[in-house]
């Protein structure tokens, strides 16, 4: 019996009455200040944190400083989410606490909690490669599926 077939649904959703703020590259290098090690999550990231119970790995140190350059991205034009709630979780922890959470989709789009939109990072495959090679989801792997 073949898989049912679900309805189109457009890659970017307009979201013109989000109420968090515009993302900006400041305001998560904000965030990175404050981060002390982050915890990668397989699947996708829910309201309140990480879907999954489980992190894959833990990157502290010169590790989280690497992640952060690389999820360099330009503010988009017009607010959007997209309709996935992404492949991967990033928990940004600080000394004690949660100071930020991250959802990577394999499209190429991170949303970070509490802003009003997702964003495009400039070099999506920089990072999913990155994160496959420290021992993180393969996100390479789900962008190629969904492409073909």
């Amino acid at each position: 019996m073949p898989a049912p077939r679900l309805p189109h649904v457009p890659a970017r959703l307009p979201w013109p009455d989000t109420t968090g703020p515009d993302p900006s590259q400041a305001a998560l290098d904000a965030l990175w200040s404050k981060t002390r090690a982050v915890r990668v999550y397989p699947g996708e990231l829910g309201e309140h944190g990480p879907l999954a119970r489980a992190p894959v790995m833990e990157l502290r140190g010169p590790d989280v400083a690497e992640l952060a350059r690389l999820l360099a991205f330009e503010p988009p034009p017009e607010r959007f989410r997209v309709p996935s709630l992404g492949q991967c979780a990033l928990e940004l922890r600080g000394r004690l606490f949660r100071v930020g959470l991250l959802g990577l989709d394999a499209t190429g789009v991170l949303r970070v909690s509490g802003w009003g939109s997702d964003v495009t990072l400039r070099e999506p495959a920089a990072v999913f490669a990155w994160l496959a090679e420290k021992g993180g989801p393969s996100l390479l792997e789900a962008r190629q599926q969904g492409a073909g």
